[in-house]
């Protein structure tokens, strides 16, 4: 009998994370006894962010696994808009910027898990960023009666060219699994993703959800 996804997603984390705890732990072993001006310094540090980067991929590896099966809809969460594109702002650790008038902030979001939504954002920020070159990007904010979008923009002046007008790849290299995982992440929610204006922006149209009374 084959191995299913979610259970593949599983194996892979606990394979990766653990071999490369313990490498970590003594590349740090070895950094704190090594001199500031050690010639070996920067070796030890390009070695503990390779590694770093691998056990994020694990994480993600679990992540993923979490998004695999259905969720069921009573799990959801009614949250502004506004708190959406806060919590993606700190999720890209500042690199997404939010412009948004006060009714698109307080328009409705309903989501399986805020912090989940709110990383495939930043991880869409991130792409948007590389593929365009650009330092900042901004995240855009808009509502409508039947949908909240969330427009991701580079600034100006990027030097890398537009994406492919067509579609939105998140299959490309360069973030680990962080991309795959917001695929899941946004089709979980109904999302629709689709390139934007100005070129090289993303749009994510969420359906707009109501308060309870």
């Amino acid at each position: 009998m084959r191995v299913e996804l979610p259970e593949l997603l599983s194996v892979l984390s606990h394979e990766l994370r653990g071999p490369l705890g313990i490498v970590q732990g003594y590349l740090r072993l070895i950094q704190r006894q090594r001199s500031p001006g050690d010639p070996d310094a920067p070796i030890i540090t390009a070695m503990l962010e390779a590694t770093g980067r691998l056990a994020a991929i694990g994480r993600q590896a679990a992540d993923l696994r979490a998004w695999c099966g259905p969720h069921p809809a009573d799990t959801a969460t009614d949250v502004a808009a506004r708190e959406l594109a806060a919590t993606a702002v700190r999720a890209s650790d500042g690199l997404l910027a939010v412009t948004a008038g006060a009714d698109a902030c307080e328009a409705i979001v309903r989501v399986l898990d805020l912090d989940a939504v709110a990383a495939a954002l930043a991880a869409l920020g991130v792409l948007v960023s590389r593929e365009r070159g650009a330092r900042d990007v901004s995240l855009d904010v808009a509502g409508a009666a039947d949908h909240v979008t969330f427009t991701v923009i580079p600034a100006p002046g990027g030097a890398g060219p537009a994406m492919p007008s067509s579609a939105v790849v998140f299959d490309r290299g360069g973030q680990g699994l962080s991309l795959v995982v917001a695929s899941y992440v946004l089709d979980a929610h109904g999302a629709v993703v689709a390139p934007a204006d100005p070129p090289g922006s993303i749009q994510v149209r969420f359906a707009r959800g109501r308060t309870t009374a």
